[in-house]
């Protein structure tokens, strides 16, 4: 994927798209912009970057969160750690997410997505290492790409867009990405507190990190 760098006109903001898009909308004060295409193609891929821009505000401004949830019956605990410690891991996970919760009721739909797609992680703790702070744990998540891609009205409103997403997430008619992560902690008081990784931050955006950070290192390389 090829990448040109936009400026909102609004704002002033500067970041890298497809280069094959035809609209965006500005991450930062939410300006639809329409732009030239070089190829004079429309892009299938130009909902993508709409969603990349969602998880760009995600990034941004982390005020959303979800329950998590953890099911540690009859798993054997590592020579590390016991089941006790592994148990106040797992809250210290959910802690760090809920820390990030918007309250309130009649959110914007912005938001609405944004908790509908933080409320589908799930996770599973494989095995702790106490003496470095480390742990693996297996997330499973919503690929936001492709559910982007899900929605083919290209020139669909932002709002209409956020809808369309909540509907799709409602209905469970989405596909998801597992992975395993290194997560570091250190102690808390009577607890343990999570330390904040690219790795984790992508498993809260539904993998969108690793997109835009994609996006900039190609930018780089033109």
């Amino acid at each position: 994927m090829k990448v040109k760098a936009v400026s909102c006109p609004s704002c002033g903001a500067s970041w890298g798209v497809d280069k094959d898009k035809t609209q965006v909308f500005c991450p930062y004060c939410g300006t639809k912009i329409v732009l030239q295409n070089e190829d004079g193609n429309k892009s299938k891929r130009t909902k993508k970057i709409v969603l990349a821009i969602c998880a760009m505000i995600v990034l941004a401004t982390i005020t959303v969160g979800v329950w998590l949830f953890v099911d540690i019956s009859g798993r054997k605990a590592s020579d590390e750690a016991s089941v006790s410690e592994v148990e106040t891991l797992s809250v210290a996970i959910n802690t760090y997410i809920q820390n990030e919760i918007c309250p309130g009721e009649n959110l914007p739909l912005m938001f609405e997505y944004q908790n509908a797609i933080l409320e589908k992680i799930t996770y599973e703790i494989h095995s702790v290492d106490m003496e470095k702070g480390t742990m693996e744990v297996e997330f499973t998540y919503i690929d936001v790409l492709a559910l982007a891609d899900s929605i083919t009205d290209l020139n669909i409103k932002e709002d209409d867009y956020y809808a369309a997403c909540l509907e799709k997430i409602s209905s469970r008619d989405y596909k998801t990405i597992t992975e395993r992560v290194g997560v570091g902690y250190e102690s808390s008081g009577e607890g343990y507190t999570l330390i904040q990784s690219e790795d984790l931050t992508n498993v809260i955006s539904g993998g969108m990190l690793d997109f835009y950070l994609g996006a900039l290192e190609e930018m780089g390389h033109e």
